[in-house]
Order: structure tokens, then sequence, then C-alpha cells
């Protein structure tokens, strides 16, 4: 089968062999292009839904992800909510703050089917999507809120409110682990804790205040001595 792909100033054609399941297009990359993509979703499109393939597709990442969470491990929590926290590593710093709270909102619609059922656990990872959403999204707090606070705009007060909300939320989460003793079964995820706490707090740039937050506020649970 051969398609044609026309962009704005060039013809790219697509070949597909169904016998040997092999695609081939003369932009010249060896791996698959735009342009291949754009001939398949076109194909599949004449027989079924991508908007359902699309909605299919998510469903199953997000149910992979909640199957490798029950593996309980800081590996394999922070595999999963680094991997969660992809669109807002990759944004833009210079995207709308609009834009960047949208995205996080439809992350947090994720999170939700992501934390674990059992009680004692559900704080621990609140901390750990806390974190890694602080860890993910500094560039660009940085970016909008490192200047003069003078210069106050309508975006930055959208940022700032996330932020101020991130704290709340990862103080609340200490708050319920502190007051509980510690499970022997969460030993490995304090420690990772504590390399995760440093390196925000030592290998960001700006608004120091902010990080020193996080680390005073994680020192009541990454030291904690209280064992059940």
């Amino acid at each position: 089968m051969l398609a044609e792909v026309k962009g704005t100033d060039h013809v790219d054609e697509v070949t597909l062999s169904f016998d040997s399941l092999a695609t081939t297009c003369t932009c010249g990359e060896p791996d698959w292009c735009s342009h291949r993509a754009a001939v398949i979703f076109h194909l599949y499109l004449q027989f079924n839904s991508l908007t359902e393939w699309m909605h299919e597709w998510r469903r199953m990442e997000t149910e992979q992800m909640a199957f490798k969470i029950t593996d309980r491990t800081p590996e394999a929590w922070s595999d999963v909510l680094s991997r969660l926290m992809n669109p807002i590593r990759i944004i833009s710093l210079n995207e709308n703050p609009a834009v960047f709270i949208h995205k996080f909102e439809l992350i947090d619609q994720k999170a939700r089917s992501l934390s674990p059922f059992e009680y004692e656990w559900k704080p621990l990872f609140d901390v750990y999507y806390r974190l890694h959403a602080l860890e993910a999204a500094w560039p660009y707090i940085h970016f909008h809120l490192g200047g003069s606070g003078s210069n106050f705009t309508y975006g930055k007060w959208y940022v700032k409110n996330w932020l101020t909300d991130q704290h709340g939320k990862l103080a609340d989460g200490v708050k319920s682990i502190s007051s509980k003793p510690r499970l022997f079964g969460t030993d490995p995820f304090h420690d990772q804790l504590k390399v995760f706490v440093r390196e925000l707090s030592l290998n960001y740039e700006g608004r120091f205040e902010e990080r020193f937050r996080v680390f005073k506020r994680c020192l009541k649970i990454c030291f904690s001595g209280k064992f059940f």
C-alpha cells in the first residue's frame, strides 16, 4: 500500500507492507515518523473510532500503573509517579499557567485510582505523589515565580496557588504519617524519601525558602523512630 502525506511545502510517500508488517517513508527517518503514524491512524479510522482507541489505551496505561503500584516498593512507586508526571516535566516554561493547572488536574484524576486501598499506606503514597509533583514542576515554578514580587500577574497567582496547595496537602500527609506508629514495611520508603527530599532541597534552583519548607516538613517522617 502506498500513501502520500502532504506537508506545507512537500509530499512524503509512505509504503505499508501487510505481508511483512513493515513500513517505509521517504522522509528518511529510520524509525516511526509522524507521516507513518498519520497513515496508520487514517487507515484505522476507516474501520474504528480513534477516540475509543485513545480511551482504551489510556485505560490500559492506568491499569498497568495501578498494577505496578501493588509491587509495594519505592522503586515501583517512583517509576509510576515519574511517568504520571511526564506531561508536567516536559511542559514548555512559556506555557500558559492555566494549561499547567489543567494538565495537573488530569494527572490528579489518574492518581486517585492509583492510591493504595489500605488506609495505613495512603498518606505515604500521597507524600510521594506531592514530592514527585513538586520535583516535576519545579523548573516551571521557578520560571514563573522567580522574578520580582512586584510584577505579580494573574498567571503567577495561578502558579502560586498551586504551590501553596501542594504544600498544604504535603503537610496533611506528613501529619497523618507522624500521628501513627510506623510500619516495618515502610522502612525502604522512608529511606528513599530521605534521598528524594535531599535532592529536591539541594539540587534545584530558586525559591530556597520553599524547598527548605519541604525539607523541614519531611524531617518529621524521614527520621521518625516509631515502629509498629
